[in-house]
């Protein structure tokens, strides 16, 4: 196993404690948690797959593999739907879904990873320009759930708690990974997937 692949798993590990060691801001029950643990988790994936994008010499010595960077899509996605699937019994058996307006946002960007992420599994089809402008749009969807996390997220974000420092400089770096990857690393060397 690569040592970038260690890296990632050890992401995801430093995801899960820091959510097992925090407490919500207010009370609510454990499948809502939970479904808050994947939603960050996929945020987390995301982040990486944009760290990844930027194609940095230092990142593709430890991750060269354009498969690496379209699983962390794909992982990133069934987060996605796993956190929404889990939201949805947990709301249904309480009968009390959430009342903030930010928390059915998120249903934005399940909507457009669904068009986006076949999408960018065609890379090797289409012409490179073309993959690259369907590519760029994953920013949408992205920040929709960045816009969802602060939104909505039980665990007091910018607060002091582990998760909220955590996805604070996770969230912070893929945000700057993803500007970087937008503005110079596709004008420059990033490759379209020949597979």
């Amino acid at each position: 196993m690569k040592l970038g692949h260690i890296a990632l798993i050890a992401t995801a590990a430093v995801t899960v404690l820091t959510w097992a060691l925090s407490h919500p801001a207010t009370t609510i029950s454990f499948g809502f948690g939970l479904a808050q643990l994947f939603g960050t988790l996929a945020l987390t994936a995301l982040a990486c797959g944009a760290i990844i994008s930027t194609r940095l010499p230092t990142v593709t010595r430890l991750i060269p593999s354009y498969a690496t960077h379209k699983w962390l899509g794909i992982t990133a996605f069934c987060l996605v739907l796993i956190h929404v699937a889990i939201f949805l019994l947990d709301a249904w058996s309480r009968a009390n879904p959430s009342k903030s307006p930010l928390s059915h946002i998120g249903a934005g960007a399940v909507m457009i990873l669904v068009v986006l992420i076949p999408l960018a599994l065609l890379g090797n089809k289409m012409q490179r320009k073309t993959w690259q402008r369907f590519h760029t749009l994953m920013v949408i969807p992205y920040a929709i759930g960045l816009i969802h996390y602060y939104g909505c997220s039980s665990f007091a974000p910018f607060g002091a708690s582990p998760i909220s420092i955590w996805m604070d400089v996770v969230n912070l770096i893929g945000i700057a990974a993803m500007a970087y990857a937008i503005l110079f690393a596709g004008r420059t060397h990033s490759p379209k997937p020949t597979a």
